[in-house]
C-alpha cells in the first residue's frame, strides 16, 4: 500500500493463479470491437496466464445516462449478482466518469451480501470532483454503504485515489 491507495504488480496476479479456483472479470469483452482504457485493460488482463480462464462479464456500456440500454444494463446487473457466487475473486474495471461510476455501483449492488468473493476494483480515466452527484452528502453516503463490499481499489494515480479518499474517507 503505497499512502492508502493499492498497487497490484503483475506478480501479485499472477498468484492468484495459483491460490484461487476462479477469478471474474467485470468489464468490457476484449472479443467485443470496444476502444478505450478500460476495454485495452480487459484485454491485458484477459492475456495474462494466470487469468486466461477466468470468466469474462461485459455488463454492456452505458453511453446516455436515461436511455433503453440503461435499463437491460441495471437487469444484467442483478443477474450478475447470480453468477458471481461461485468465484473466489471479481475484478471490476470501471471508469470515473458519472455514468460509468452508477454503473458501477449497480454491479457491485447486484452482487449478493453472502458474496465471498474478494472484489477489486479498477479504476482508469477520469476523475472523482467531477461526478456531481458525489458532492451530494445523501448519495455520496449511499455510495459509500455500497463500496463496503469492495476488498480494495486500484488507481491509475495517485490523483485519482487522492480523490476518492477526499469522497470516501
Amino acid at each position: 500500500i503505497d499512502g492508502g491507495i493499492v498497487i497490484m504488480s503483475r506478480e501479485k496476479i499472477a498468484d492468484f493463479n495459483a491460490n484461487c479456483a476462479k477469478v471474474m472479470l467485470i468489464g468490457p469483452d476484449p472479443a467485443k470491437p470496444y476502444s478505450g482504457g478500460v476495454a485495452f485493460h480487459m484485454k491485458v488482463l484477459s492475456d495474462l496466464d494466470a487469468l486466461k480462464d477466468a470468466a469474462i462479464y461485459d455488463p454492456g456500456s452505458m453511453k446516455q445516462m436515461f436511455s433503453f440500454d440503461t435499463l437491460k444494463i441495471i437487469f444484467r446487473c442483478i443477474r450478475l449478482g447470480s453468477k458471481s457466487r461461485s468465484f473466489d475473486h471479481i475484478f471490476i474495471n470501471s471508469s470515473i466518469y458519472p455514468s460509468a461510476f452508477i454503473k458501477l455501483l449497480l454491479i457491485i449492488a447486484g452482487l449478493p451480501s453472502t458474496c465471498k468473493s474478494r472484489i477489486r476494483i479498477f479504476f482508469h480515466g477520469g476523475r472523482f470532483s467531477n461526478i456531481p452527484f458525489l458532492k451530494n452528502r445523501w448519495a455520496a453516503g449511499v455510495a459509500r454503504t455500497v463500496l463496503k463490499k469492495v476488498d480494495s481499489v486500484h488507481f491509475l494515480s495517485k490523483e485519482q485515489g487522492t480523490g476518492f479518499e477526499e469522497v470516501f474517507p
